[in-house]
Formats: structure tokens, C-alpha cells, sequence
């Protein structure tokens, strides 16, 4: 995505990352790696939706 930033219309300093369930793990973890990485920032962390089963 950072190569093609331009033509996709988005910042190439900042990303919004989110999941479900496994995906809601992988999330965090992405999270983590880019804060320690310091390439890009996490503009937002979209948590797992709950549900009232």
C-alpha cells in the first residue's frame, strides 16, 4: 500500500487496522510491531465488537 499511496487516495504515514475474533489478536499484535518499528502510524484501533450471545 505505502508504494501505491497516490493512487489508492491514502496517507502513506498513517494506517487504521481492525478484526474479528483471531483477526482481533492479529490487530494488536500490528499494532505493537508498528509502534516498535516506528515506520507508520496506527491512527486507529478498531476493537472486536461484542456480542450478547
Amino acid at each position: 500500500m505505502k508504494s501505491h499511496v497516490k493512487e489508492l487516495g491514502i496517507r502513506e504515514d498513517q494506517l487504521m487496522v481492525g478484526g474479528e475474533s483471531a483477526g482481533g489478536g492479529l490487530t494488536a499484535t500490528l499494532t505493537l510491531y508498528a509502534r516498535d518499528k516506528g515506520e507508520v502510524n496506527i491512527a486507529f484501533q478498531m476493537p472486536p465488537a461484542s456480542y450478547d450471545r
